[in-house]
């Protein structure tokens, strides 16, 4: 069992979401002002959210960001393949249950509200990742 993302896979997908936060205009901060995405500094405290997966309870189910100015961004993990792979492929339990599959942020604070969903494109649905979908609402 692959209990793990792999570091190549990592690096490539942080660029796409990178590249498409910034082509839809989707970076600014919570004020409106110039860019700050993720930015530390602002950060006040993080929260690890595991056990909701039974496959594997280890596993993180979502991460509470808190900043400074009380807003937050809550990311959740989805994870499996949809549809899910038949027995006959390696590692089909990790696939089905614990691989991740996407994401979603919502970003809550006193000036607006966003929610950006991310689908993971696979190749044959369950190897490397070759597109990033985006979908952004208010």
């Amino acid at each position: 069992m692959n209990n793990y993302l792999n570091v190549n896979e990592v690096f490539p997908i942080l660029e796409m979401i990178r590249r498409e936060i910034r082509r839809n205009n989707f970076n600014t901060n919570r004020n409106g002002g110039e860019e700050s995405l993720f930015d530390p500094d602002d950060v006040s405290s993080v929260e690890i959210i595991r056990g909701g997966n039974s496959y594997d309870p280890e596993l993180i189910d979502s991460i509470i960001v808190t900043y400074l100015d009380t807003s937050t961004d809550t990311i959740t993990l989805m994870r499996g393949a949809n549809p899910q792979v038949a027995d006959t492929v390696p590692d089909y339990k990790y696939i089905n249950n614990a691989m991740l599959s996407g994401f979603q942020v919502e970003s809550l604070s006193e000036y607006d509200n966003r929610v950006v969903t991310c689908e993971l494109v696979r190749e044959n649905g369950y190897g490397k990742v070759v597109k990033v979908n985006l979908s952004y609402s208010n």
